[in-house]
């Protein structure tokens, strides 16, 4: 069926005969080339299961699809006129490694020569017409806002208000409304988790139609509306995390889509922060991570115009990414070492990482777009080497700092939990006693402990991943207190034998903690700052008296200001002042409430969740460790005490290196644990020099 392709530019197509839904399947191949601008729809799907499978004639001959691919190509078809389509699992000869090779390495031409890219997601269920419905209103709203957008409009603002039916229009049905179940599962499709979607639609050179079943959706909607669902924080609300994972896939694909268009991908898409970005995408053959990604690479060509990464289905998955990690490391960059950690293919090494593992476990400490946040070597540049007798080992310059003494637990998701039913209790005021006791209060890097422990916490960085300042200390102290009421609640339902909630839904989980109350010092302290706004405004002498009267009696202040709906209810008897002197972020926070200065303004503004949103990303799966020199640091969930902290000439973080090397000669060899965030020593302040005032290296052997 396949004859060999006369050219490098050749590709098959697939002549669809005509014909209505349920007739037999007919179509023949033949050759063109894409240098003469040939007429043909490039289709984006999945396989599916090979074990469920159809029979369609091929060129006069049967031939097996996928159940999956004869649906698409019945969507395909025309009543009256034959189709063109190009679909890789047929127009390729799947057979044939060396031709794989090529039109893989096709691919982008292919489909950014397309006349149309085809997007199919699978057939049409009960619940599509909803699906529709809800795209639709969700893309009308988006015109309509956009369209009279003022510059201080925050869409995903009035799109969550107009989720929780807090703002006038009733634009969307309200959150326990069936239709946004049904927009959920639609985003739970299988096609939305596929790697390969990400080149197929973001080269498409006009916008792709979606096609599911019958229905036809323009792809810019269902992009709108999973970046709405996911921007919006409504899949949040909704208790969807793993539904999160395929609207960000959306949103990604877009982003490039977008970036491709108006010809401005930067270096930040290098392969490598591709590679980083991709990984809630999924694939079946473990080498596609990489090779459906080269065509969306700014580096994928050199000076010269050459092919630098190149596709070889002959090449076994952990040589593929052994290869690219070096690649990248003997570009200069130390980027691939920050997310080597879980690894699941064999005869991998420590240094490579394992981009066959799916999902966001855990996040790089740097995205491909904030390098520069931390400069823990100064402006050093990389030193790498790789010997030609050992696949394994990386040569690299660098400096051992110190060894790790102690490691705390892997923090996870529980630890950092707002809901009883699904909190670990107690995790952070145990760690902090712990760390007070080994640090004291006065840091070896400088400064404080307690400084040092709620900047490593979040890697001294805020959600959008730029450095925090002393202002956010008020967030921290915000955000501990109403952990402190998040253990109280986790510890009462265990104490109750932890009887599940059956009747309570996600969404009115979400209400009730959103709804977080003021004690009677934080009404007091708003008080405060009122009046002295009314003195300043000279108010008469008896007007103050009144004013008076009102703001200093938390009840009769809360019961006015309530009335405008603006501000929380107000709790007596507030469970944390019970922990004063216990607690010395409680006691700091009810100190600065308090105080007649500003300190009690920054913690009236302070907001739990900016410190909660920041803390999540780079704790969870990582654990706390402190140094034998008295430094604290946040490392991977494997380090070890007597592991050897080092700075590597060219990293912008810290690695910990395994302790359990092997002595071979006179060189010692190292396993990466991975990347650490170390208070005092992401600045570079920590690097020895010689005599001369350069960096004292020394080379380590990592296996």
């Amino acid at each position: 069926m396949y004859s060999p392709l006369v050219s490098s530019k050749s590709i098959r197509v697939l002549v669809l005969d005509s014909g209505i839904y349920d007739d037999d399947i007919k179509c023949c191949l033949k050759q063109v080339d894409l240098g003469k601008k040939p007429p043909f729809i490039a289709l984006s799907y999945v396989w599916g299961n090979p074990n469920e499978c159809a029979p369609i004639e091929c060129n006069g001959a049967t031939v097996q699809v996928t159940d999956n691919l004869a649906a698409a190509l019945r969507r395909l078809r025309h009543n009256n006129d034959p189709v063109v389509v190009w679909a890789d699992a047929l127009c390729i000869n799947q057979k044939d490694n060396e031709e794989k090779a090529l039109q893989v390495g096709m691919m982008d031409e292919i489909y950014s020569a397309a006349t149309q890219v085809v997007v199919y997601v699978g057939e049409a269920d009960v619940q599509t017409p909803q699906v529709v419905e809800m795209i639709a209103r969700m893309w009308a709203l988006y015109v309509k806002l956009t369209w009279r957008r003022e510059p201080t409009t925050n869409i995903h603002d009035i799109f969550r208000k107009a989720y929780l039916q807090t703002s006038p229009g009733g634009e969307l049905p309200p959150h326990n409304d069936v239709r946004w179940v049904a927009l959920e599962n639609f985003f739970r499709r299988t096609y939305f988790s596929r790697i390969w979607m990400i080149q197929e639609i973001a080269l498409a050179v006009d916008d792709p139609v979606v096609f599911l079943g019958e229905f036809r959706i323009p792809w810019k909607h269902v992009a709108t509306a999973a970046t709405l669902f996911y921007l919006s924080h409504i899949q949040q609300m909704r208790g969807n995390p793993s539904n999160d994972i395929r609207t960000f896939n959306i949103f990604h694909i877009q982003t490039l889509r977008e970036l491709t268009r108006l010809g401005e991908l930067e270096k930040g898409f290098r392969l490598e922060s591709q590679l980083m970005g991709a990984k809630s995408f999924n694939c079946t053959d473990p080498r596609d991570r990489v090779y459906a990604l080269h065509a969306v690479a700014t580096d994928r060509l050199d000076s010269e115009g050459s092919t630098v990464y190149r596709v070889d289905y002959t090449v076994p998955p952990a040589k593929v990414f052994r290869d690219t990690a070096a690649q990248f490391l003997k570009q200069g960059s130390l980027f691939a070492l920050s997310h080597a950690f879980t690894q699941k293919v064999k005869d991998l090494p420590s240094w490579a990482p394992d981009w066959s593992t799916d999902g966001v476990d855990i996040n790089a400490l740097m995205s491909g777009f904030d390098r520069e946040k931390y400069c823990a070597s100064g402006d050093s540049a990389a030193s790498c080497e790789f010997p030609e007798d050992d696949d394994s080992a990386l040569f690299i310059d660098g400096q051992e700092i110190t060894e790790v003494q102690w490691v705390s637990r892997p923090f996870e998701p529980m630890d950092l939990s707002q809901y009883a039913d699904s909190r670990t209790p107690g995790t952070f005021p145990t760690i902090w006693m712990k760390c007070k006791d080994l640090l004291g209060p006065d840091y070896a890097g400088g400064g404080t402990t307690v400084n040092a422990f709620w900047r490593t916490l979040i890697a001294n960085v805020d959600e959008d991943h730029f450095p925090v300042t002393d202002g956010f200390f008020p967030h921290f102290l915000s955000w501990w207190r109403e952990s402190r009421l998040w253990d109280m609640g986790a510890e009462e339902y265990r104490d109750k034998g932890g009887v599940t909630m059956t009747s309570t839904k996600t969404q009115d989980r979400y209400e009730v903690t959103k709804q977080t109350y003021w004690n009677k010092e934080q009404y007091k302290a708003i008080g405060r700052r009122a009046l002295r706004c009314r003195c300043r405004e000279g108010a008469e002498g008896t007007a103050r008296c009144l004013t008076c009267r009102v703001l200093e009696e938390p009840k009769t202040l809360a019961a006015l200001l309530n009335m405008t709906g603006k501000l929380p209810q107000l709790r007596l008897d507030d469970p944390t002042e019970d922990m004063v002197d216990s607690d010395e972020f409680i006691a700091q926070w009810y100190k600065n409430i308090q105080a007649e200065g500003p300190s009690a303004v920054k913690l009236m503004k302070a907001r739990w969740p900016e410190y909660n949103q920041a803390v999540f990303r780079p704790l969870c799966g990582r654990s706390l460790f402190v140094t034998k020199n008295g430094l604290l640091g946040l490392g991977p969930r494997t380090a070890r005490p007597g592991d050897k902290l080092v700075i590597l000439a060219g990293g912008q973080v810290p690695f910990v290196l395994g302790a359990d090397f092997k002595e071979e000669g006179s060189a010692r060899r190292y396993r990466l644990r991975g990347e650490a965030y170390v208070h005092g020593v992401m600045n570079g302040s920590r690097m020895e020099c010689g005599e001369k005032g350069q960096a004292a290296w020394e080379t380590f052997t990592i296996v």
